[in-house]
């Protein structure tokens, strides 16, 4: 598991590293541009990341970071899949089950999704305390991170499960990206007001399809995106 992390921390920051910083910074422009007015801080950080969308009211800006915060992790998600069906075929078959790898390869990205979280919400946090002058709860600020981190990767692997399928059925993948598209549309998109039920087992559904998909159809899918 200390290999696949350190791998895709190393894929991304030579790969990807501009995605990630340009993402960065849109963060930390849409935080100083906050409304100032907000009635509390988690409303402020909501605002600012579009973590509290409301189609019904909402400003242009908190939908851009809402569509942003979730196309860049689901990028960062089949991106970092994807690689490994491509290129890394001798680790799913000459040295570890294709099942034990999918375990390990979700462990170390969920921890990784996390880290990313943090960074991002500390960059929030900070920039926040200089423009926004309300109390702030660092508790209340870590149960923020947590939700949202929760609700990104339950969405990561909700795209990886159409995109498994849409292997398996020889479909093209693109089609993936519509699915989902389509499920946010009847989804919660204010993650404040989201169950943690309503997350926990939606990951859990997505999870277990993954791995069934994965262990029954792993040389199916490895075929598909080898070609």
């Amino acid at each position: 598991m200390k290999y696949l992390f350190v791998s895709d921390i190393e894929y991304l920051i030579h790969k990807r590293k501009k995605i990630i910083l340009i993402f960065m910074f849109m963060v930390g422009m849409s935080t100083l541009l906050g409304d100032v007015s907000s009635s509390s801080f988690q409303s402020f950080i909501g605002a600012a990341l579009g973590t509290t969308l409301d189609l019904r009211e909402y400003g242009i800006l908190e939908l851009l970071m809402y569509l942003l915060n979730v196309s860049i992790f689901l990028f960062i998600m089949v991106d970092i899949y994807i690689k490994d069906f491509c290129y890394n075929l001798d680790n799913l078959f000459l040295r570890t089950n294709p099942v034990r790898w999918f375990l390990k390869k979700s462990i170390s990205f969920i921890l990784f999704m996390f880290m990313l979280k943090l960074l991002e919400y500390a960059l929030v946090f900070i920039l926040a305390n200089i423009v926004y002058f309300g109390p702030s709860n660092i508790y209340e600020f870590m149960h923020l991170i947590l939700k949202d981190t929760g609700y990104i990767v339950f969405l990561q692997f909700l795209i990886l499960t159409f995109y498994l399928i849409l292997n398996v059925l020889d479909c093209n993948y693109n089609y993936s990206v519509i699915l989902l598209i389509v499920f946010l549309l009847f989804f919660d998109k204010n993650i404040w007001q989201c169950s943690e039920y309503k997350i926990l087992f939606g990951w859990m559904i997505a999870f277990m399809l993954d791995n069934l998909l994965i262990k029954w159809k792993a040389k199916r899918i490895i075929e598909m995106n080898w070609r």
